[in-house]
């Protein structure tokens, strides 16, 4: 019996030995990236890039740069042109999971969908070229986002978390009225990357 005992531990020894198990720091960092339509203009639309950060789990600061593209008939030729306006971006976004959907075991581990509720306030200072008329804007965002989630100690799912967001932008305040931005529907990916650790070693 004896035998029988120690030859188990031999067997198992190496794998408890190299065994990996990987949790989330704190430490992380993202990066986004946005596609927005006017609502009041067919003819406006907008990109914008940034970084984040997550803190406490329901807090994401952004910084970005957005670009924003109006077509427009040339006078001469009548033929479509852009005018490409460009801002500072600065956004806090609170965020909520509100709902889990898709549970399913694949393997051993269980896997979902979770559906979060945010809500930013925003800020965005225009970069004016020398012929144009500076015109910032206060706004807000709110709209749904979801990710995956999955159990287990996977290196890659702790080290990585990526989101899908839909939105709905309003216009609080305008620097210039005489030309007015108007309410904004939108698209987001935020990828998030995480310090982690294996908590065997």
């Amino acid at each position: 019996m004896n035998r029988y005992i120690s030859s188990l531990i031999l067997l198992f020894l190496p794998t408890l030995f190299s065994a990996q198990a990987y949790l989330r720091k704190k430490q992380n960092f993202g990066i986004y990236s946005q596609y927005n339509w006017s609502l009041s203009n067919n003819s406006l639309t907008a990109t914008q890039l940034g970084i984040t950060k997550q803190y406490a789990k329901i807090i994401l600061p952004e910084l970005g740069w957005r670009q924003q593209t109006l077509v427009v008939p040339d006078r001469i030729t009548q033929l479509p042109s852009s005018i490409k306006t460009n801002y500072a971006c600065f956004a806090l976004q609170f965020r909520v999971p509100i709902l889990k959907i898709n549970e399913r075991k694949v393997g051993r581990s269980c896997r979902a969908e979770v559906i979060e509720l945010f809500f930013a306030p925003e800020a965005a200072i225009q970069i004016p070229q020398s012929n144009q008329i500076s015109n910032s804007f206060l706004s807000y965002k709110a709209g749904l986002g979801i990710y995956h989630v999955r159990s287990g100690f996977s290196k890659r799912h702790k080290a990585w978390n990526v989101k899908f967001e839909a939105y709905y932008r309003g216009i609080y305040k305008q620097q210039y009225s005489m030309n007015p931005l108007g309410s904004e529907l939108g698209l987001q990916l935020r990828i998030l990357h995480f310090k982690v650790y294996d908590f065997l070693k």
